[in-house]
């Protein structure tokens, strides 16, 4: 038999740390971006395109959209197949954003003011409410998909109304309910385009945060009957400044980059190093992600190898294996061929995980022990 390559990378550091305590094998799963649109359709991608808009070197341009009961129904029962040796099943922890823009009374302010809508809106006027919400509660009650605080919603409101205003591309991009245009559309210092909801133009933009997680969380729970715990901004970017307002909401836990980018206003941002289970506050720690499955990331590669050596290298170091993915490995609205080529991948992925760690335990973030 060979061993691979990940296997051999694992056995080399067990050696190394043979003097670490045994410690159970924790995986969790962790995708981002549930609940908020991204692109509506094909014909919306036509559009972009006849706009000059690039969206095929985009993954999520090409594949990402709001999900729907296909996606969950499918995505499900990969999740149900497989059990660890305590009967658990495998878990998404989903980032969620609970709200989208409201187009029709932006563009009746003459986009001067900005609106939301619950994200449960934006699926009852698409397809109806209750089959994705169904699933969504579904998931949570068979604990298999358990959304966490992924801002209110996906995007930088003082940016975007910015471009609106000053922007014809933007307003034209609008018309079709677009808005995560790229830094090269932008008239703005902000580095990581509009979808980076807590980027900051100046220190102006903290109160306005602070209250778009407020009523976020509030909204939250309001939808699934329970208080978020964790929270993972868009993009990873936010200022320590906002963590008041983060703990006072009784979220524990932080999702961020191991080198993170804290953005300080004007363009500016510092950087910061981290790890899973450090302290942001007093009653708040750091989650860090060490391993990615993203299948449709690369053409040749269906990113389960390399996210096996990542496992292999999280628990041959006795930490848990916090797997970074995002919605868009999923979905089929935009391309059937993606949602099944993702789920299958999925599928293989946790075969594989099953067959070289038959000790592993599948948890949901909230499981992780964040007070050592």
């Amino acid at each position: 038999m060979i061993v691979p390559e990940y296997l051999f990378h694992v056995s080399k550091n067990l050696v190394r740390n043979r003097l670490l305590p045994a410690r159970r094998k924790q995986l969790v799963i962790v995708s981002d971006d549930w609940g908020s649109i991204r692109v509506e359709s094909r014909s919306t991608q036509a559009y972009l395109r006849e706009l000059g808009i690039t969206i095929d070197s985009n993954r999520f341009d090409k594949f990402d959209s709001l999900e729907r009961k296909e996606d969950l129904e499918e995505l499900f029962n990969v999740l149900l197949k497989h059990k660890d040796s305590q009967g658990r099943h495998p878990v998404i922890t989903a980032f969620c954003n609970v709200a989208n823009p409201d187009f029709d009374k932006i563009s009746k302010s003459g986009f001067t003011e900005y609106a939301f809508e619950p994200f449960t809106e934006t699926l009852k006027r698409r397809d109806g409410l209750e089959d994705v919400l169904r699933l969504y509660k579904e998931g949570i009650s068979k604990g298999i998909f358990i959304p966490q605080f992924h801002g209110r919603e996906h995007i930088n409101i003082r940016s975007w109304i910015k471009n609106l205003q000053e922007s014809e591309l933007a307003r034209k991009a609008f018309e079709v309910k677009y808005f995560m245009l790229g830094k090269k559309y932008l008239p703005s210092k902000l580095k990581y385009g509009n979808g980076a909801a807590f980027d900051l133009f100046d220190s102006e933009d903290l109160v306005s945060q602070s209250e778009v997680i407020n009523s976020g969380l509030s909204l939250f729970k309001n939808i699934f009957d329970y208080k978020a715990s964790f929270f993972a901004a868009p993009s990873l970017i936010y200022s320590d400044k906002l963590i008041e307002t983060i703990t006072a909401n009784e979220i524990r836990g932080v999702d961020v980059s191991r080198i993170r980018k804290q953005p300080l206003g004007e363009g500016k941002y510092a950087t910061s190093f981290h790890y899973t289970g450090q302290k942001a506050s007093i009653d708040l720690s750091y989650v860090v992600r060490n391993a990615v499955f993203e299948p449709n990331m690369r053409e040749n590669s269906d990113g389960v190898d390399s996210c096996m050596a990542r496992i292999a290298r999280a628990f041959s170091w006795g930490s848990p294996a916090i797997i970074s993915n995002h919605r868009a490995a999923f979905v089929g609205s935009l391309s059937t061929s993606n949602r099944v080529n993702g789920i299958a991948a999925l599928d293989r992925l946790l075969s594989k995980i099953l067959r070289y760690w038959p000790d592993v335990s599948f948890c949901n973030l909230t499981d992780l022990d964040l007070t050592k």
